[in-house]
């Protein structure tokens, strides 16, 4: 499933009177992985999307409709299909950090400016794949930085890499690689507006049709020039992203935390969405948390496995004053080994929230009865702004094990679907 991505301006911004848009598919865009983020003094987010094409596709509401623009047909001028898109506001300036299968780039201009006057750098080259990325900003020391994950030279391996604004990108430094076989799925990345310190989380392990094994690995440093590493948190995880609260400027985490369900057909790992706090010391999970847990039934006379998996691709952001919003997927497969060794597999979803107004964050609730991934979250005072890629319009999705398997686990072969919008006020 997609690297989450999520948004890591936190301006201060207030709702004014404006027409919202409608609920629903943006332009007929299509998706597989999206991030969004809110300039200052707006409501409404700026958008950007990829596909399975080599598109960056960048849109905005302009009051009556949304305004889709291909800015790599624009500006990048580069075939290659793109990854992991981040978003970042400075000022009036729009930042969207992207992949492709070898190389980083950032492509930064006004917000209200033709595209193709905007400003491309790479940022680092030369990879197998880069499997996720993270990007923010520092508003009090005005630098701007990412993570990402990179097959570099053979092995999975974290970089970082950071630009004062106005200024070019130093050079990407590698600072943590993965085990053996393990590799790095996922990665996010935050700097504190209060501290300064930075914080990363990564998925790190391997996960295939024998098992789970990825687990939530974590990274921080007080200050930027620091040393910085991930270590191991001793708890399991497929994705997992981070924010940090106001009101206790602390980071939090939404994790996809995995645990094993005993069946009769043998130990089923599944996710469930997960909150963590981060105590001083070391993380720890608060009241009401896991908010949604993931299950498995095997039913021996029909050989079927019922299983699902939830808190995937989840996105966490904060408004100004603290209120809190978590999105995800919750993925139900049923297998049937009815006809083993040819197994079939159904796969549906649904598109999940859930709000914190306080001390603790509320149980969840459907969005929408689709398969959804890439899931991406803005909020300010007034109202949260939810973007997906919308798989399968309801229908769910149906194939062999393999197929199934092949389409919805790949890393980094993410799903197209429609880029969805959804909005809701704080209740």
């Amino acid at each position: 499933m997609p690297t989450p991505n999520v948004t890591t301006n936190s301006n201060s911004l207030f709702a004014t009177p404006m027409v919202f848009p409608p609920e629903g598919i943006v332009n007929a865009t299509i998706a597989s992985d999206t991030a969004s983020v809110r300039m200052p003094g707006e409501e409404i987010p700026r958008l950007a999307s990829v596909s399975h094409s080599g598109d960056l596709t960048y849109s905005h509401w302009d009051g009556t409709d949304w305004v889709s623009i291909d800015i790599n047909a624009a500006k990048i001028h580069d075939p290659a299909r793109k990854y992991h898109p981040q978003m970042i506001a400075i000022g009036d300036e729009l930042h969207i950090l992207f992949a492709t299968a070898s190389s980083v780039s950032e492509i930064y201009g006004d917000k209200d400016a033709d595209p193709a006057s905007w400003t491309v750098t790479q940022i680092g080259s030369g990879y197998g794949a880069v499997y996720g990325t993270g990007f923010s900003y520092d508003a009090t020391n005005n630098y701007y930085a990412c993570v990402y994950a990179a097959d570099s030279a053979g092995s999975d391996k974290m970089f970082y890499a950071d630009c004062n604004a106005g200024g070019s990108w130093n050079p990407a430094q590698s600072f943590f690689t993965a085990n053996g076989s393990d590799g790095i799925w996922q990665c996010d990345f935050v700097v504190s507006p209060f501290d300064g310190s930075q914080w990363v989380v990564a998925a790190v392990g391997t996960a295939d049709q024998s098992g789970d094994n990825l687990e939530f690995y974590f990274g921080h440093r007080a200050a930027r020039l620091d040393a910085l590493s991930l270590s191991d948190s001793g708890k399991r995880g497929d994705m997992a992203v981070v924010d940090i609260d106001p009101t206790t400027t602390m980071p939090v985490v939404v994790n996809a935390e995995v645990h094993d369900v005993s069946t009769p057909g043998g130990d089923q790992p599944v996710s469930d969405a997960t909150v963590y706090d981060w105590n001083g010391t070391t993380w720890i999970t608060p009241p009401g948390s896991p908010i949604e847990m993931g299950d498995a039934n095997f039913d021996t006379n029909a050989l079927t496995a019922d299983v699902v998996l939830t808190g995937h691709d989840p996105q966490l952001v904060f408004s100004p004053s603290g209120n809190a919003v978590a999105i995800w997927s919750n993925i139900h497969t049923l297998a049937d080994f009815s006809n083993f060794p040819d197994v079939t597999m159904d796969i549906d979803g649904s598109w999940r929230i859930s709000t914190k107004q306080g001390t603790s964050f509320g149980a969840a609730t459907q969005i929408k009865k689709h398969i959804c991934s890439s899931n991406s979250v803005t909020a300010g005072e007034g109202y949260q702004h939810c973007v997906t890629c919308d798989i399968d319009e309801g229908a769910g999705d149906s194939g062999t094990f393999d197929e199934i398997s092949a389409k919805y686990s790949t890393r980094n072969d993410y799903p197209e679907g429609d880029l969805f919008y959804f909005r809701q006020a704080w209740q």
